[in-house]
């Protein structure tokens, strides 16, 4: 989905005449939506606070999200890991609401997975690039899944 972030803060930032390039994309991918938006408003400089920024991005999202399409190979990869009974996880920096936005068209797909770990979820403390939520997934497999296994 990280193509459709990109087209709702490109959306903002072309109101303001601010390019959103790949260098400040790739300085928020895997943050916490409030510190991505505060670091794309610090280093555009744009003209809102980082929540507004957040809330507009928020509402573009609603209406592309449900578009979002499983990359390529997904599919194929997960139903084999399945057939081979191997555990499969996500672990998102994706909050709740919008990680339903991105999967309502595939809600039967990732009810294959064991368990999901959002980037909201209280156990979550710091997003990415810290291990975090990796480490959170990995501790809800029964048994837990070593950290230098996954």
């Amino acid at each position: 989905t990280e193509r459709l972030y990109t087209v709702s803060f490109k959306e903002i930032c072309d109101r303001f005449g601010k390019p959103y390039t790949w260098d400040v994309k790739s300085s928020v991918m895997g943050k916490k939506a409030l510190d991505a938006a505060q670091i794309i408003r610090d280093t555009l400089e744009l003209p809102m606070a980082a929540e507004e920024l957040l809330a507009e991005s928020r509402q573009i999202q609603e209406q592309i999200f449900p578009s979002a399409k499983l990359l390529p190979g997904v599919e194929k990869l997960v139903h084999h890991l399945q057939k081979h009974n191997i555990p499969i996880a996500v672990a998102t920096s994706s909050a709740s609401m919008t990680y339903k936005l991105k999967t309502s068209q595939h809600q039967d797909f990732f009810s294959l997975f064991d368990h999901i770990v959002l980037g909201d979820d209280p156990e979550v403390k710091n997003g990415k690039p810290q291990p975090d939520s990796f480490l959170v997934c990995a501790n809800r497999f029964n048994p837990s899944a070593s950290p230098e296994k996954v």
